[in-house]
């Protein structure tokens, strides 16, 4: 397996940047922008609501990320 370099990779968490986070804090769910999150070396958070909603074709609703 390939190590990510280290742009990639949030400097808090270590997790790829390139790939949405999901939390949760005082009863809110968080998720992370990866676009914003590549640019600032570590995750950057908003509100879930405020990502808009993809029809997959499918049946299934997913966050844009």
């Amino acid at each position: 397996m390939s190590e990510k370099p280290a742009e990639d990779v949030c400097f808090t968490c270590q997790q790829s940047l390139h790939d949405s986070v999901i939390i949760e804090k005082d009863g809110e769910v968080f998720k992370s922008c990866p676009s914003c999150s590549s640019k600032a070396g570590t995750h950057v958070f908003y509100k879930h609501d405020d990502f808009g909603m993809r029809n997959m074709g499918d049946g299934r609703l997913i966050a844009q990320s």
